[in-house]
């Protein structure tokens, strides 16, 4: 069964400058093995960011959090606070899906509008800001 993990972090660190640094551990998210798709958020309110982790299995979400990537994110983002959330997914991921949230996001719906994502395999077409 897939798996989500949500990740919630603040930090004091100027958006701009957490910007770039999501930019710059990209390259380190595509060789995770098993990670199907990564989205980026802000919450306006807030100003916390969150990671949006999309994986094959529960497994491979588990060796993730064990990993030294994983294990860097709170230093990298000077996190003052992270939550941590896991969650299983009911229904598979699909391409459907993926394409039903790009269009969602390019019509202005949704908070994915604008913000950095990392999508792999099938998806890959679907990048932006690639």
């Amino acid at each position: 069964m897939s798996a989500v993990l949500f990740v919630r972090v603040g930090s004091e660190v100027e958006r701009t400058k957490l910007e770039r640094r999501v930019l710059e551990k990209k390259p380190s998210f595509l060789e995770v093995p098993g990670l199907i798709q990564k989205i980026y958020d802000r919450d306006p309110e807030t100003g916390d960011w969150c990671g949006i982790y999309c994986f094959e299995s529960s497994d491979v979400l588990a060796a993730f959090r064990e990993s030294d990537l994983a294990k860097s994110i709170p230093e990298a983002y000077a996190a003052t606070d992270v939550r941590r959330e896991v969650f299983d997914v009911c229904t598979p991921f699909t391409q459907t899906w993926a394409l039903s949230t790009v269009e969602a996001s390019h019509k202005g719906h949704g908070r994915l509008t604008g913000q950095p994502s990392l999508r792999r395999g099938p998806y890959q077409q679907l990048r932006r800001g690639a």
